[in-house]
Order: structure tokens, then sequence, then C-alpha cells
């Protein structure tokens, strides 16, 4: 067993963590990323990943489905990228450093390379903030893609992509997929052309007109 699954299995024991949370729904959770890792499910570490309370289980979670997507070939790398993004942005948020290099390397086996942030200079709000899977799906939302269109383009779940976008609302301040498009938008025009093609967001006509009787909430963007 590996480091960072015995640490993982030693605070289970632990019991409830400080992050709130029920017995049993903690137990509940603990038991999904338990038989994803045995039997190799991708949508039991997918909850888990989300529905964990304490953080560095949720992204011990997505560590383990982007090792677990990166061991099936070329066809899953993408989704393997965006779950160890998640991780990453995860351990870093809570400074754990060693977790965070050991991430970086399989990212770097995929050929990715991240910017080691320290827990002392990563941007808390603000586009700056965003982790590059979070400023993709920020982009596709700001096109007018619904969360299931953004989640089959990455190759993730509507349940990852919900969850990422509420930290986008909640990194930015915002309330809605219109305010997010407007969003995007100054961004785009405050680029030059070199940073577009190192990655700036994709350009949007105009932000699309939310859905009447449909409102979003920066706490829990609906699933469409």
């Amino acid at each position: 067993m590996s480091d960072h699954r015995s640490a993982w299995s030693r605070r289970r024991l632990r019991g409830p963590t400080p992050h709130g949370g029920s017995g049993d729904h903690l137990a509940d959770v603990a038991a999904e990323h338990a038989r994803g890792l045995l039997d190799g499910d991708e949508r039991a570490l997918d909850r888990a990943s989300v529905d964990h309370a304490d953080p560095w289980a949720r992204a011990s979670a997505a560590e383990d489905l982007g090792a677990l997507a990166a061991s099936r070939g070329t066809g899953s790398r993408q989704s393997a990228i965006a779950s160890l993004d998640q991780a990453l942005a995860g351990y870093d948020r809570i400074g754990a450093a060693w977790d965070a290099a050991r991430v970086r390397h399989r990212l770097r086996r995929l050929g990715v390379r991240r910017r080691h942030w320290t827990q002392g200079d990563r941007p808390v709000s603000g586009w700056g903030s965003l982790t590059d899977t979070e400023r993709r799906i920020a982009e596709l939302v700001a096109q007018g893609l619904t969360n299931r269109q953004v989640a089959d383009q990455l190759f993730i779940s509507v349940h990852t992509t919900a969850f990422h976008l509420r930290h986008i609302f909640r990194k930015l301040e915002i309330g809605s997929r219109f305010e997010l498009a407007r969003r995007v938008m100054e961004e785009n025009r405050q680029r030059t052309p070199s940073d577009a093609r190192l990655g700036a967001a994709t350009p949007v006509s105009a932000p699309p007109r939310p859905r009447q009787g449909r409102r979003d909430r920066a706490g829990g963007p609906l699933p469409e």
C-alpha cells in the first residue's frame, strides 16, 4: 500500500472530522472511496472526490480517480488530467506540499506541467485563483454550454462539473452563469494575442441569456 493510501486509511479510522458531516455519511463516502479503489470503479471515486467532508480526502479521491484514468490509456487522458488538477488544487489549498508534489509528478508523466504554488502565494479569489480545469469549464459555460455538454467535452462527470462550477462561482464571487460569461468576456479584453496562444479564455460574442425559471446560485449551480 502506497504512503498516501496508508495515510487515507489512518484518517478514516479517526472517525468524524471537524469539517462536518454525520458519522453515517462519512462512513458511506469512505466505503465508496474504498470500493472505487478495490474495484477500479471510476464513478465511485468521482462521487467520493465531491462528497468527502474532509478536503484532504476529497483531493485524495480525485487523485485516485486521475491515476485510474491515466492507467487506462490515451482515451482517458483528458479525464485523468482534469481529476489530477482537482486533486492538485485541493492539496494546494490545505498546504499538503508532499501530496501536491506527487500529483505534479503524475501530471508530468502525462506531458502536463503545473506551476508550483505555495500556500502563501496562490490567489484565493479572482480569475488568477482558478485552476486550468476551472478556467476551461468557465470558458465552455460562457459559450452557453450546459453542464452535461461541458462534462462530455472534458470527459468528466456532470457531478464533477457542478462541483468545479461551485468553486468557480465562489472564487469569482458571482452567482449566475450570466455573470460568469460577462467575467470571461472581461478577461478576454484584458489579454494580448500572445496571452491567447498560452491558453486564454475562448472569446464569446455575448453573455448567454439565463433561462427563465432556473436560477443559478453560487452555492450550487444546477446540473443540466
